[in-house]
């Protein structure tokens, strides 16, 4: 999911925390997501206490210094350990971390393996074993003990019989001492002990890293001599820290400032005719790039989603397939305007009428040409002036009828109301408050007295499950305020066919949901009724057009599509009439 979708509405996220000298935090990260925890914790006496990102991009919770370690130097690592004779470790290194623990293998297969673990006094716990020579002489001698503040340069885990190995004691003043693997497998030499050095830096911990700023490969420890670049995220500055032998961060500390703007997600891109996308999805963030692939040549473009959540980059037109293309797919129809009665195809020399939302702006026509584009002036409309309330389903006149009547219709929509017993109709149309206008004509009482009771009235901003046209004598309707503060109420149908019961206004919800324009279809599937918009809470089936495979997508309140995505296989067998409409569904 998309961090605006992690994040709750409006929420900033935080950067990294500061953290205490002589303590750490488990799986440190750059960023953290509002409601966030962490625990620090003490190194040296355990201690630890909380902190949580607020939506403001801040931190809160106590800030407790830690204590430095009792023990003068206290060891950070431990030492390779003495790896036994006729005994194999797997991957040896020079040091290891406080918890690292290593396990032997005897030369002879039938002696359970043993383990030993790195204190944090900087020794090795644990049984140490022996193992019991092989069947035939040693021809090898393994790693030789190292012992603590020395080192040697390129460990193995064999030496050949002859070879020697040079162990230098870490302090520089205590020299160095050399051993050579004997025939019998053991080595040989004058063995020293090296003392600590003199004074052993200590490590930083990973630095605040200031708002709107990023360090690059940031780690939770850091050794002496360690310096890190600060780059501030919507400008150039720089600034470096540098960790000094106290283990403090040292350097000119630069504040950064907040990026303007917040980046947008980018909705799915328009896909090119003859072209694809691989790996196609509903939403991309900000920085996000995709790659649009020529069908049938080696040409590809790049695009990339800037911060106002629009796609940048150079557009290339693909060549057409062959054989030449014998219709068009759906034409773009742009913000704030729409067109009667789309579909998927068109045939050539078909035309399509495209108008304006706000309804003061001509409209324009675009016609289906042979080659299989579209033709015509394409114009960008201004949004409404005022963006247009919907209407809820009118009140049918009794002994009328609505063909499809729904819960809501949108600014612009007209309905037919037909009388049951003669040829008399009327119009009624949605206008942009939320009203009907139109004639209304009262129809005449049938023959027989009345066995039914049509569709009840329902106001604004209130919902009925399963409304039909037709009710029976003595059922009843709940209809429920969209706001869910106002309560219900339930009407009944009478012998009479009108319905009876207190009917009520309801308020508007305090924030309505935004709608969902129609969703991407991937390549080899297919939409069952798809329209032009959707209201929040629709779902739709994507359907597979060669398998069984489905997937359900649903409008959230951000207007924006959410749902498990799936691909499609290629069809077996793919006609050239169809060859010129599939690239436009790329694969998810």
């Amino acid at each position: 999911m998309s961090a605006s979708a992690i994040c709750g509405a409006g929420s900033i996220p935080c950067s990294a925390p500061y953290i205490p000298a002589h303590a750490h935090v488990t799986n440190p990260r750059l960023n953290y997501n509002f409601g966030a925890k962490i625990t620090v914790t003490c190194n040296a006496s355990s201690d630890t206490f909380n902190l949580q990102c607020h939506n403001k991009g801040l931190w809160s919770g106590p800030v407790v210094s830690c204590p430095e370690s009792t023990a003068r130097a206290l060891p950070t690592n431990c030492n390779a350990p003495s790896v036994p004779r006729y005994s194999t470790l797997e991957t040896l290194s020079p040091n290891y971390n406080l918890g690292d623990s290593v396990t032997f293998r005897c030369d002879n297969t039938s002696i359970q393996p043993f383990s030993l673990l790195c204190e944090t006094t900087g020794l090795w716990s644990g049984p140490m074993q022996s193992c019991p020579p092989p069947v035939s002489a040693p021809t090898r001698c393994t790693s030789p003990y190292i012992p603590k503040y020395a080192s040697a340069v390129n460990v193995r885990l064999v030496y050949s019989i002859g070879e020697s190995v040079t162990i230098t004691c870490d302090s520089g003043t205590d020299g160095s001492f050399t051993l050579q693997c004997k025939s019998d497998g053991f080595w040989t030499g004058g063995f020293q002990s090296c003392p600590p050095p003199l004074e052993v830096p200590e490590k930083c911990s990973a630095p605040y890293v200031p708002r709107h700023a990023t360090i690059q490969n940031l780690q939770l420890n850091y050794d002496y001599g360690d310096s890190i670049t600060v780059t501030c995220d919507s400008s150039t500055a720089q600034f470096t820290l540098r960790c000094d032998t106290k283990g403090i961060w040292s350097g000119l500390e630069v504040y950064c400032p907040v990026p303007t703007p917040v980046p947008e997600k980018c909705s799915a891109p328009y896909v090119p005719r003859h072209a694809t996308i691989q790996g196609l999805q509903l939403n991309y963030d900000f920085g996000d790039s995709i790659t649009v692939t020529c069908d049938n040549s080696s040409a590809r473009f790049n695009l990339q989603c800037d911060t106002k959540g629009i796609w940048s980059g150079l557009e290339v037109s693909c060549p057409v397939p062959t054989p030449a293309p014998t219709r068009c797919t759906s034409p773009y129809i742009p913000k704030y305007a729409s067109a009667e009665n789309i579909r998927w195809v068109y045939s050539i020399g078909e035309s399509v009428t495209i108008t304006c939302d706000s309804r003061t702006d001509r409209s324009f026509t675009l016609q289906c040409n042979s080659d299989g584009f579209w033709t015509g002036n394409v114009r960008s409309c201004p949004p409404p002036i005022e963006v247009p309330e919907k209407c809820s389903a009118p009140y049918v006149p009794r002994y009328a009828t609505i063909q499809n009547l729904q819960l809501n219709y949108e600014y612009g929509d007209s309905i037919t109301v037909a009388c049951d017993n003669s040829s008399a109709r009327f119009n009624l149309r949605c206008d942009t408050k939320g009203r009907w206008s139109g004639q209304e004509v009262s129809c005449s009482v049938p023959t027989s007295a009345p066995t039914r009771c049509t569709s009840p009235y329902i106001p604004k901003y209130a919902s009925a499950e399963n409304v039909r046209l037709a009710y029976s004598i003595g059922e009843s309707v709940t209809i429920t305020c969209d706001s869910r503060t106002d309560g219900s109420f339930t009407l009944q149908c009478n012998s009479d066919g009108f319905w009876s019961g207190g009917v009520h206004s309801c308020s508007p919800p305090i924030e309505a949901p935004e709608k969902c324009s129609a969703p991407y279809v991937p390549r080899y599937a297919t939409i069952q009724d798809l329209q032009l918009n959707y209201d929040h809470g629709d779902s739709i089936t994507v359907t597979c057009d060669s398998s069984t495979a489905q997937f359900t997508l649903r409008c959230d309140t951000k207007g924006q599509w959410s749902g498990q995505e799936v691909s499609c296989p290629v069809p077996t067998l793919v006609l050239p009439l169809f060859q010129d409409i599939l690239p436009m569904h790329s694969t998810e």
